[in-house]
């Protein structure tokens, strides 16, 4: 690697130092790990440099790993270490398979925890190398990684951490001639999704996550959440969710007509995590501009993608009572009471976004990691 190559490399690491903050292991000269943590860490590992792809999802839920991940950046992190994609994907391997974690003790464990795993992991995948732009199957692996990365935060609802990946992809992949290699990925939708969550998140009940105030973070404006959302509406394969996701915000806001207006600009579509939002959204839309009949179809429609949506059939109902339909208001409430709270599941899955795509993502990283 040339001299210019090697201070490019330094200059990224500092950056990504700077734009990561988590909280710091113990230095290995005061920390003593027993030889049993180190072997399960490196067993692991190595089991996943071998070709076990399932190594980590298998060793994590276990009281062994439990024990053992406080130590993972200390074992994993020595300088020595030859560069290998294999070490990056296994950090987002561990982070997301934390996200699968149901209980309290455990989600405040990974709150803490992944930001850590995704900053080392993200320190080792800038220094590869090859600059971006120079090797198309390391440029594929670097995106890959930031995407699935963004998706295991969006899924924790780490706004803050999401800003910070996406401010490395701006430092990375500032040549011109790479942006149609970034607009083919999910990144410029992350965009929105990040500066959409830090100027306007509200803690849904149930959540127990972790979130930086907001004053200790950048200032971020609706109009500018918006701006993004309508930039990644440009591209084709982001339109229909980018879109959507800026009329869920402006509702959110309070800007029905607002709202109403990027609703109209949504193509017909058959994603049912964003379909639901968008109807059961849109219903609540109309409900604000006294179009009650338009409003039942929306509810209808939202019902379509979800049938056993209890707030999409009360939400109908009321709005056949308020368009003159008695009657067919009766048999819609009637059938509600016999729904559940399944929606519950899909307003979720729509919060956390690129969530649920990332076990695909991780797929097609462990093939690229060898």
């Amino acid at each position: 690697m040339s001299t210019r190559s090697l201070a490019a490399v330094g200059i990224l690491t500092l950056a990504v130092t700077a734009v990561l903050p988590a909280q710091q292991p113990p230095s290995r000269a005061r920390t003593r790990i027993s030889p049993a943590v180190e072997r399960a860490i490196l067993d692991t590992y190595n089991a996943y440099v071998g070709g076990d792809d399932f190594a980590v999802e298998r060793w994590v839920p276990t009281p062994q790993a439990r024990a053992s991940l406080p130590y993972l950046e200390l074992v994993l992190g020595r300088d020595d270490a030859p560069w290998s994609r294999a070490r990056p994907a296994f950090l987002l391997e561990v982070a997301a398979a934390m996200t699968t974690t149901t209980t309290a003790r455990d989600i405040v464990f990974s709150s803490f925890r992944i930001p850590n795993y995704l900053k080392m992991g993200l320190s080792i995948l800038v220094s590869r190398p090859s600059a971006p732009g120079t090797e198309p199957i390391e440029d594929l692996f670097e995106l890959l990684w930031l995407q699935a990365a963004l998706g295991v935060a969006q899924g924790l609802q780490q706004y803050w951490l999401q800003q910070d990946l996406l401010d490395i992809v701006g430092l990375r992949f500032t040549d011109p001639k790479l942006a149609p290699l970034v607009a083919s990925t999910r990144i410029p939708l992350a965009r929105g999704i990040a500066a959409g969550g830090l100027c306007c998140w509200k803690r849904m009940e149930g959540e127990a996550i972790q979130i930086m105030s907001a004053s200790e973070r950048r200032s971020v404006s609706a109009d500018q959440a918006l701006a993004l959302y309508a930039q990644a509406a440009a591209i084709p394969a982001l339109h229909t969710e980018a879109t959507v996701r800026g009329g869920v915000l402006l509702y959110q806001l309070g800007k029905n007509a607002d709202a109403l207006a990027w609703f109209d600009r949504v193509p017909a579509h058959e994603d049912r995590t964003i379909g639901y939002m968008h109807y059961r959204t849109l219903g609540r839309v109309l409900d604000g501009t006294d179009r009650a009949a338009d409003a039942a179809v929306a509810y209808r429609t939202a019902l379509r993608f979800e049938p056993y949506s209890q707030l999409a059939g009360i939400g109908l109902a009321a709005a056949l009572l308020r368009a003159g339909r008695p009657e067919d208001a009766t048999v819609a409430a009637e059938a509600a009471r016999k729904m559940t709270a399944e929606s519950n599941t899909f307003e979720a899955a729509f919060r956390r976004a690129d969530r649920r795509f990332v076990p695909e993502w991780l797929k097609e990283l462990r093939r690229l990691r060898r």
